[in-house]
């Protein structure tokens, strides 16, 4: 297998917007204050990854891992959380 570089991300959808909002893996905080201002459809944390460049080729593999959240399991975040789910992939 080939090395990869993984991207976490925090994906919400809300009501009232064609496009999902998207906050980078360390900013669980602004997407906690972000889902109490807005009517929720949806929250994911995904880790996507594409493979280290050979070649001068880079490979994208798409989400290696996602999991749906409820805005209470969005409250209990924390970097301990996410280093958890990083042993899944």
């Amino acid at each position: 297998m080939r090395n990869m570089s993984a991207s976490e991300i925090w994906e919400i959808k809300y009501r009232g917007a064609e496009l999902p909002k998207l906050f980078n893996y360390y900013e669980f905080e602004s997407a906690q204050k972000f889902v109490n201002k807005v009517d929720i459809i949806s929250i994911v944390f995904y880790a996507s990854a594409i493979t280290e460049p050979v070649e001068g080729r880079s490979r994208d593999i798409g989400r290696i891992y996602e999991e749906t959240l409820t805005k209470d399991d969005l409250a209990g975040v924390s970097m301990k959380w996410i280093e958890e789910r990083r042993k899944r992939y």
